[in-house]
């Protein structure tokens, strides 16, 4: 009961510090975005290559040609989406150029 009244309290203190106290100014327009997913999709791609060097080291040498196409899927999903969706964070929005 006192774990679920503490809980309850710092749940309520961090609402109203969102509403009320972290009151953002600016808005960055998720220009980052592509960045991290990039990183996400390098990280995919290393561990989908780890684990083919996984799989050919043990008992599964089969199941390891099929794998190899995971990758390549891999990086053309990823060309895919940075072709379809990077015009979209690179153009700024109308509040950046209106703001003085």
């Amino acid at each position: 009961m006192i774990l679920f009244v503490s809980l309850s309290a710092s749940l309520v203190a961090m609402c109203y510090q969102i509403i009320n106290v972290y009151n953002q100014q600016y808005e960055s327009a998720a220009q980052f975005w592509p960045s991290v997913h990039g990183r996400i999709i390098t990280a995919l791609i290393v561990s989908q290559l780890v684990l083919l060097g996984l799989l050919s080291t043990k008992d599964f040498e089969e199941s390891t040609p099929a794998l190899l196409v995971l990758p390549v899927l891999t990086f053309w999903f990823h060309k895919y989406c940075k072709n379809r969706y990077e015009p979209a964070f690179v153009r700024n929005p109308l509040q950046v150029f209106l703001s003085p």
